[in-house]
């Protein structure tokens, strides 16, 4: 057989033609960020992966991805704790390579990410906050410039601004934040 007889694509529209694609996306380290394999009774037949909060919006992705590039239908995905199976169809040659679409897609999830590992506070905490009556200190002094802190650090002030919002949701809870009397 020839070189030629092997090319599967035509020189020019690798990546971009009508087909069906495979794609596999991997969690970095291979965490478990994407859901956990339940198995009940022991029962490998009735194993199934019970989504976390992240990994509905990967899936979520996937369909926005679609409205954003009509060209892409998804046939079946599989989502695992750490990673996701895609087949994908390309209906019609595209401008955009499909290698740059997916790209753009895992950018999109890691973004995703970033923004589900940290701890939101709630939004009654937020108003309390805008109408002062809860106030939230910064570790250090005020300081007009952008400060870098490392990630180590970022994860340190997080729990701890957890902890606290916690804390104060908890008082807000019992009546302290909505008019009742400050505790002694």
């Amino acid at each position: 057989m020839t070189e030629d007889q092997w090319r599967w694509q035509e020189p020019g529209t690798a990546w971009r033609s009508v087909g069906i694609y495979h794609i596999t996306l991997t969690v970095p380290s291979r965490q478990p960020l994407l859901g956990t394999l339940v198995i009940p009774q022991n029962d490998p037949s009735q194993a199934r992966v019970e989504r976390t909060a992240l990994g509905n919006a990967v899936v979520d992705e996937l369909y926005v991805m679609c409205k954003h590039y009509p060209a892409i239908r998804i046939l079946q995905f599989c989502l695992m704790p750490d990673h996701l199976h895609a087949v994908i169809q390309v209906t019609r040659v595209m401008d955009t390579s499909i290698r740059s679409v997916i790209r753009g897609y895992w950018q999109g999830v890691k973004k995703l990410g970033r923004a589900y590992t940290y701890y939101k506070p709630s939004d009654a905490l937020f108003d309390a906050c805008a109408a002062g009556r809860v106030l939230i200190l910064s570790p250090w002094p005020y300081d007009a410039n952008k400060r870098h802190i490392s990630r180590a650090d970022c994860v340190k002030l997080n729990n701890m601004a957890e902890e606290f919002c916690k804390a104060m949701e908890s008082t807000m809870e019992s009546g302290f934040a909505e008019g009742g009397s400050e505790p002694d």
